[in-house]
């Protein structure tokens, strides 16, 4: 009875909507009558509950069921449209379900017959590989052997990859080989380069490595150098044994780990070098498969061997040693470059290791080191770490940030803007970036620490710019050529990070930038000859209006900084190149946002140059929307629309955007001055008396009102006002805690309010603590009349005198 179950027991499968095989239990199978469709069938009961039924289904009469292996029937259910899968423990259980699903179904004895003929075949094939020898591996062989190694196929692959890895066939070819090379017989090498090479292209990984090993590796090589069609030997094996080129800074005791990385140095050989005339894509890809699994094993090898970990990272702090030195920077290179190929989880164990032996002080010595390869070497892992998870390297830098020689990230920023290698900068602009990017910051207070040390060293980010005004007056030589390209490659790294440092660092930036007049800085590269430098000034200036933030609006118009991008504008608007392109798209987004105050300053302040200009579509769409704004107030001034007291206290552009007053009846407009009188009224008589005595208030609230009040200011705004703004318009996308606020400053003294002394209007204006104890004053002065513009402004920082 055990066996006759053993022989019913089968596992129910279904294929789901993805494609894969669901398993419904194991039970056993009986073949019975379903009284509910009064048809033959079978059903699974569940072995560990006879009671369910796991599977229940009628033989079909259409031919829907197959047998796919001697254990395994499949079939479509037409009824329910889902594939079934039984298979059986044993092959007895099978055969005798077929054979009943075949003698309702009134299937010929043919069909049955036909399988077993099928299976017969099938282990006859079986049989006939196991019996199959490859010849024995002497001279007078080579040329049957190298018949059958040419003309394998799939029906045979596999019988001589079985017969060839035999104990012992391949060691007797290498000797063959050997002996053929010492009798000097041509046409007996060229057949020992085919078979070999056969050989390899059976695309058998295992066949590959016994080919590639210690023991037969000379033989491989030595007989691929023999290539009729090259004419030539080819001296591989000369290149291989050559002793320099492997080379261990620290001796790695692991002898299996040694092993793997000599086979993949053999393997990409062969791949890119020897075979590289004949190696299809499948061999290809098993010999990267190889690679791949042996890289995996390196790593994993090497992250756990703390002890070597520990020897690397010293001999890496010896700089007396200056071979080793040189020679560990290169081995952990390409160590990194092997790891970024990795999965995940393996990646992620090895940088934990990395950072518990203490590779990133090697980085930061590594950084101020006089060899460029060290530089572009400690960079690489530095990249490699930060793209895998920048957090581990914040917190070493905000740990060390006063420790001389360890602080990173000032070595980061002195090699984007004093190296020469401008794909050096290049890489350390992309490191940089990552650092500072909150989107990968996992906490608010790792997002305040490391922001707060970022922008302590932004100071020395500055000096490629302030160092433009004498470059454009000084003539270029054929020795400040290089220096001067270095130059500009850190002035468009650091623009971009600029850029970066605007859309994402909220008050930080907008503070950064009332110190030190950054945006004329970087407006200066204007005047450049370089057209990319050019286009790099342009795009900062199109993300800080692309920011559409009042601080950003109204720092540009006050300090009339549209002037230099119209200068621009005018010289390059009839070549139609990429700089005309891009500021026609900086206006055409002005024009589409509605930014209402920048469209209002460009046409009254540029007007005149339009027509200069040709009067292209752009300009005449900004044109067209201020004249549409500018009738809609006037109309609504002479109907007598608005009180005085609602023109005070909305704001000055409320009325842009707005559809032209021509669309407007006469009759609307007499009717809404009516009902506008008739509410006046109503409403005086509603009034207290005590509301009639008191002053009408100014109060703004929101962004649009405070910037409202900082326009009717000065054109230089006092630094209580300015600081104001910046507290109060704080749209910092990371969400940082650090705004300027009384609970953040502390309590206000006693007594009234500071006054502002350049605020016109008399009226006190408390003023703002800014972040770090530095109080930020704009200061400047318009220009007279005949001048037609501003002069520039005066940013005073509260530790040092005032920049132009």
């Amino acid at each position: 009875e055990g066996d006759a179950d053993a022989s019913r027991r089968v596992k129910v499968y279904v294929l789901n909507q993805e494609g894969s095989w669901d398993d419904r239990g194991t039970g056993l199978v009986n073949v019975e009558m379903i009284k509910e469709c009064n048809q033959a069938g079978f059903r699974v009961r569940s072995e560990e509950d006879p009671a369910v039924v796991v599977l229940q289904t009628k033989i079909f009469h259409e031919d829907v069921f197959h047998r796919q292996v001697d254990t395994i029937i499949t079939w479509v259910d037409p009824e329910k449209k889902e594939e079934v899968a039984l298979s059986f423990q044993e092959i007895s259980g099978a055969q005798s379900l077929w054979e009943r699903i075949c003698k309702v179904q009134g299937k010929s004895d043919n069909s049955f017959d036909a399988y077993e003929e099928n299976r017969d075949s099938n282990a006859g094939k079986e049989s006939a590989r196991r019996d199959f020898k490859m010849p024995v591996a002497d001279m007078a062989n080579l040329e049957e052997i190298q018949t059958i190694v040419l003309g394998a196929t799939l029906s045979t692959k596999d019988s001589i990859i079985e017969s060839v890895l035999e104990d012992g066939w391949l060691k007797k070819l290498s000797e063959t080989f050997e002996m053929v090379e010492d009798l000097e017989a041509e046409n007996s090498l060229h057949m020992c380069f085919r078979i070999y090479k056969g050989l390899l292209l059976l695309n058998e990984p295992s066949l590959i490595e016994s080919l590639l090993s210690s023991e037969l590796v000379d033989g491989t090589m030595g007989a691929l150098e023999y290539d009729p069609e090259l004419g030539r030997r080819q001296r591989h094996r000369d290149y291989l044994q050559r002793p320099e080129i492997f080379k261990q800074p620290v001796p790695i005791a692991d002898e299996g780990c040694l092993n793997r990385i000599h086979m993949n140095f053999r393997l990409n050989y062969l791949k890119d070098v020897v075979m590289a005339r004949y190696i299809d894509d499948l061999s290809f890809a098993t010999i990267r498969e190889l690679t791949s699994l042996n890289n995996a094993a390196i790593v994993k090898r090497i992250r756990s061997d703390m002890p070597f970990l520990s020897k690397l990272q010293q001999c890496l702090m010896n700089k007396n040693g200056r071979t080793k030195f040189i020679e560990g920077f290169l081995f952990l290179q390409e160590l990194f470059d092997i790891v970024k190929q990795l999965p995940e989880q393996t990646r992620t164990y090895f940088y934990r290791a990395v950072t518990e032996a203490g590779f990133f002080e090697t980085f930061a010595g590594a950084l101020a080191d006089s060899d460029r390869k060290i530089r572009n070497a400690s960079t690489d892992c530095l990249s490699a770490c930060l793209t895998h998870n920048p957090s581990p390297i914040r917190r070493f830098m905000v740990e060390h940030k006063g420790d001389g020689d360890k602080m990173l990230l000032p070595l980061l920023v002195k090699v984007l803007v004093e190296d020469e290698d401008t794909g050096l900068k290049s890489q350390v602009a992309e490191i940089i970036r990552l650092l500072i990017d909150p989107s990968n910051m996992e906490e608010v207070a790792e997002k305040s620490t490391f922001l707060d040390l970022f922008y302590a060293q932004m100071e020395s980010l500055l000096s490629p710019f302030q160092c433009l005004e004498a470059e454009y007056a000084e003539k270029p030589t054929l020795a400040t050529r290089a220096r001067r390209r270095a130059a500009d490659a850190a002035r468009m790294h650091l623009t971009d990070l600029f850029a970066v440092c605007v859309q994402s660092h909220g008050y930080r930036m907008k503070h950064y930038i009332l110190r030190n007049n950054l945006v004329q800085l970087v407006l200066l590269l204007l005047r450049h000859k370089e057209k990319y430098l050019v286009l790099t000034a342009i795009r900062f200036f199109r993300t800080c209006i692309g920011a559409n933030d009042v601080f950003y609006n109204q720092y540009l118009i006050k300090n009339d900084l549209f002037g230099g991008v119209f200068n621009v504008f005018k010289t390059c608007y009839s070549r139609s190149n990429l700089i005309s392109s891009a500021i026609t798209e900086l206006l055409d987004f002005i024009r589409v946002k509605n930014m209402k105050s920048v469209i209002k300053h460009v046409v009254e302040r540029f007007r005149d140059s339009f027509g200069k200009l040709g009067d292209p579509a752009v300009t005449k769409a900004l044109v067209l929307k201020y004249e549409q704004a500018t009738e809609f107030e006037e109309s609504q001034s002479n109907n007598g629309t608005a009180t005085p007291a609602e023109s005070s206290s909305a704001p000055a552009s409320s009325s842009w955007g707005t559809p032209s007053l021509d669309s407007i009846s006469a009759e609307n407009r007499r009717r809404m001055a009516k009902f506008r009188e008739q509410e006046q009224e109503e409403s005086y008589f509603d009034r207290d008396d005590d509301e009639d005595e008191a002053q009408p208030s100014l109060e703004t609230s929101g962004r649009s009102d405070d910037a409202a009040a900082l326009a009717d200011k000065d054109p230089i705004a006092s630094s209580d006002a300015l600081g104001s703004l910046v507290a109060t318009y704080d749209d910092d996308s990371d969400n940082d805690d650090a705004r300027v606020s009384p609970s953040k400053t502390g309590a206000p003294p006693s007594g009234p309010p500071p006054t502002d002394p350049d605020n016109s209007s008399g009226s006190n204006t408390p003023a703002t603590d800014k972040p770090g104890g530095d109080a930020i004053t704009l200061t400047g002065k318009r220009s007279t009349a005949e001048d037609g513009a501003e002069s520039a402004p005066t940013v005073a920082s509260g530790n040092g005198p005032p920049v132009k």
